[in-house]
């Protein structure tokens, strides 16, 4: 601003030394109260002049003294909330126009391509929390209450730039009170265009099966909490979508929660009240040391604006209050997924209740989440007793946001409500939409100005989410005023989004999976433009010959790639069908590191394993999970496919630990994609593991009797490249179950030789830049 000010020339000012500029705010700058901001700084200064919401940014007009707008942006700082990230463009000096005040006024209509940051979905703010709780505020017990910090945004907005009027708010008039407020400039709600309250806002109202009527306002949410206090399941309207409920301390609840919802064994999420931050975690260590404690972390994570699942240990005992859940809600697991209240109707009904609360999607499994009134009374009739909805509009459905603190550092596992849409570091000039795989989709696009992370979308396995991948496109590009020239897809031709990309008549893409894996984590951590080795595991991916990869180390940039390494393949009896039973894979590694090994031996294999690990194993008591009939002519018969290489190839790491979980854990049925390695990482997890890092823990010893020797793969050249030859693995893990070694000694050694091999790898191409990606990380 100093700068431009020494530039202004003398035929823009007044006698009185009158100047006046013009200039444009971008960055994250609407939704967050930055025009009521500018307002309170320009008045501070005693400047006139005017803000605007544009789709390029915030357009700000100042009048005054020179002296005075030369200290308007410290001033503006000293105003703006900690969200805001605000930059200025665009600086220019304008022609005195005269203005006789400051005001924040709307832009006219238009259909700009945006560029302005569209504003994330807030959880609510401490302010308005304590507004909820107290007795003499008249928004008190109000469940949607929001303010310039925190409400809806992204899941209601109609189109930019921000304004009521072009949300689903539209419909909800101020009362006198309420404008008051909006007008006040001192006011925290000055210029809020979520402000309501119970006399002008949205209202809830209950209805169930058994219900002769409906429930309206508070006797609705009386009817909502008699149901959760009775074991029942509560389809719940929540900011992005509909969201299932019950009492995370009832088991019987929570089984019929999963049974319904056929999420047998799938992580179940829980909300509670609050949390407390111990005292030896509030100096916060962000360094990358894997022994460092985040818990600390965890709690600022899970307390930010963003308000994600956050993914924690289940007995982390130093952070969390006793929880008391029901067994049923980890299935097992070493880890739990908490978060605190998105909104005050969660809020209330934690408060009140005084338990906390299993929460998830409001969907089937493996379908889309249910956003529409109507569509959530058909779609989860076999699932919920009762319904809580209101009658504000989602107009973009959106799934909570899942993270993971490791070695202090957060990772977001799924970008949804208060991450996505995320504005990516990367400029283009060209129209791009990038459409991603076939599991867990979410789209990119670029409209020329700015490239946008849009949330998840879920598998492309079901018709519903197929229809609501197309839809999201649509609005897409009516959010963001601009049709892609070029759609960016994966390079497997069978996946729904390759024919769907191939089937638009625009020009297409096709990028390998996990060329796209190590680029997007480059574009992630801001090195696009350097040449990085690669490290990209996860579960499938189509190669460049015809085989399915997933073990994969590749030379990259961000335009190419060359393979210089790779996981030895291995036959995938019976396809698909081995992603849903590891056994099929475990008995393709057997039999290919152990050519003489019998069907019975894998099958008593199998049996000790099982029982070894089922033993006192809550899990097992609950669910079953590690009990499967086998047969051995089925054994023999996958032995015979592996034999004759009848079926596909693959270099899959994710494919790699499914095996493993099998031999090592006899887990022989997947509930879910993935479960067969969370399953390995929660043993590991079990107490009296050593630390892999442990300078007493090196190659080739162990630090007691109860711990095998380092084990190993074999790293040789084949064909040019590096081969990750797992066989002797597959043999030393044998011949420790057959001794009697535990799963979790096993397990952690497994983990161990896998880490130590992508280390001797690195130590070749000393000098690059080490990149990890895909499902396995």
């Amino acid at each position: 601003m100093s700068n431009l000010l020494t530039s202004l020339t003398e035929t823009h000012r007044l006698a009185t030394n009158l100047v006046a500029v013009k200039f444009l705010l971008q960055g994250r700058v609407q939704g967050i109260g930055v025009r009521p901001a500018v307002a309170r700084a320009a008045i501070r200064l005693n400047l006139n002049g005017s803000a605007c919401n544009t789709t390029d940014g915030v357009k700000v007009i100042l009048e005054g003294r020179d002296s005075n707008i030369a200290r308007f942006e410290e001033t503006l700082r000293e105003e703006l909330s900690p969200q805001a990230a605000v930059h200025f463009a665009s600086m220019a000096e304008v022609p005195v126009a005269g203005f006789g005040d400051f005001r924040i006024i709307q832009d006219i209509a238009n259909a700009h391509v945006v560029v302005a940051d569209v504003p994330t979905d807030l959880a609510m703010c401490p302010d308005c929390a304590a507004e909820l709780v107290d007795p003499t505020n008249r928004r008190f017990g109000y469940g949607f209450s929001s303010c310039t910090q925190c409400g809806p945004r992204y899941s209601i907005v109609r189109s930019m730039p921000w304004e009521r009027s072009r949300s689903t708010m539209a419909c909800f008039d101020y009362c006198e009170a309420c404008e008051a407020e909006f007008r006040k400039l001192n006011e925290r709600r000055f210029h809020a265009q979520t402000i309501t309250c119970p006399d002008c806002g949205p209202q809830l109202w209950f209805e169930s099966e058994f219900a002769s009527s409906h429930c309206l306002g508070g006797d609705a949410f009386e009817s909502a909490i008699r149901l959760l206090r009775g074991g029942g399941i509560l389809a719940l309207k929540g900011l992005g979508g509909y969201q299932l409920i019950c009492d995370a301390r009832n088991s019987e609840a929570v089984k019929r929660l999963r049974l319904r919802k056929r999420r047998e064994t799938k992580p179940l999420a829980v909300m509670i009240s609050s949390m407390r931050l111990p005292k030896s975690s509030q100096t916060l260590d962000h360094s990358i040391d894997p022994r460092i404690d985040n818990s600390g972390i965890e709690f600022h994570a899970m307390s930010s604006p963003m308000n994600p699942i956050v993914v924690v240990s289940a007995d982390n005992s130093l952070t969390f209050e006793s929880l008391s859940l029901a067994p049923q809600v980890s299935a097992g697991f070493s880890t739990i997924g908490l978060m605190l209240p998105t909104t005050p109707l969660h809020t209330m009904l934690l408060k009140t209740l005084q338990t906390p609360l299993v929460v998830t999607s409001g969907n089937e499994d493996s379908e889309p989440i249910v956003y529409e009134n109507d569509a959530a009374r058909q779609t989860l009739n076999e699932i919920a007793d009762g319904w809580l909805h209101h009658d504000r509009r989602i107009e973009r459905p959106i799934d909570d946001s899942v993270v993971r603190i490791i070695a202090g550092q957060s990772v977001t596992i799924r970008a949804g409500r208060g991450i996505a849409p995320l504005r990516l570091s990367l400029q283009t000039s060209h129209r791009l939409l990038a459409v991603g795989g076939e599991q867990k989709v979410a789209c990119a696009f670029s409209n020329g100005h700015q490239t946008v992370l849009g949330p998840h979308l879920g598998n492309m396995s079901s018709l519903a989410v197929r229809q609501r991948f197309v839809e999201h496109i649509e609005s897409l590009q009516q959010l963001y005023q601009a049709a892609p020239d070029t759609i960016v897809h994966d390079l497997h031709p069978d996946y729904f989004t390759s024919r769907w990309a191939l089937d638009r008549g625009l020009r297409t893409i096709a990028v390998q999976h996990h060329h796209a894996h190590i680029v997007s984590c480059m574009l992630e951590h801001r090195i696009p433009d350097s040449e990085v080795l690669g490290v990209a595991f996860d579960g499938t991916g189509f190669g460049t010959d015809g085989t399915i990869w997933g073990g994969e180390f590749l030379l990259a940039t961000k335009s190419s790639f060359r393979r210089v390494g790779h996981l030895l393949p291995f036959v995938l009896p019976g396809g698909e069908k081995a992603i849903d039973e590891p056994w099929r894979t475990a008995v393709s590694l057997l039999t290919t590191a152990m050519p003489e090994i019998t069907a019975e031996e894998i099958a008593r294999l199998l049996q000790q394993t099982q029982e070894h690990h089922r033993c006192g194993t809550q899990a097992d008591q609950t669910f079953g999970i590690f009990t499967a009939d086998v047969s051995l002519a089925q054994i023999r018969q996958v032995q015979q496919l592996v034999a004759s290489a009848n079926g596909p190839l693959t270099s899959s790491m994710g494919r790699l630990f499914d095996g493993m979980a099998a031999i090592i854990l006899g887990f022989c049925k997947s509930g879910f994609e993935g479960e067969p390695a969370m399953r390995l990482e929660s043993v590991c997890a079990e107490s009296g593991c050593p630390e892999s890092n442990s300078p007493k823990f090196t190659k080739g010893e162990s630090t007691s009797s109860q711990w095998p020797a380092r084990m190993k793969c074999v790293l040789e050249e084949r064909d040019g490249m590096l081969c990750i030859d797992w066989r002797t693995l597959v043999r030393e893990i044998v011949t420790e179950i057959r001794i009697g070694r535990s799963s979790a000694a096993i397990s952690q050694s497994f983990h161990q030789a896998i880490a130590d091999v992508v280390e001797s790898v690195v130590e070749r191409f000393a000098g690059y830049k080490v990149v990890l990606s895909g499902g396995c990380f």
